[in-house]
């Protein structure tokens, strides 16, 4: 089963925007690439940006959607595993898992 890896940030008006990447890419990697700590005034500013991370695969039980699980150790953040699912299926447009 593949997975991918996401992260979860606050960005504009405080609205939670997740980023799904390819699981080759480090979580730290992409979110300093996408989210320029540059733009904060220290790295702890940009590291309370981001919420939650880890990974993200279609539900192995068929149903319409995507799971989320697991942590990211290079930026020591975990999953919300459901919280997250439902927010990435419903920017997707997919059902209930």
């Amino acid at each position: 089963m593949d997975h991918m890896k996401y992260f979860i940030f606050i960005g504009e008006f405080g609205l939670s925007r997740p980023i799904i990447f390819d699981s080759g890419l480090s979580h730290e990697q992409v979110a300093k690439t996408l989210l320029d700590p540059h733009n904060w005034d220290d790295e702890d500013e940009f590291k309370n940006k981001i919420i939650s991370a880890g990974f993200v695969v279609m539900d192995p039980l068929g149903n319409d959607g995507l799971l989320c699980y697991g942590r990211s150790t290079t930026m020591d953040i975990s999953s919300r595993g459901d919280i997250d699912a439902e927010l990435i299926n419903r920017m997707l447009g997919k059902g209930e898992h």
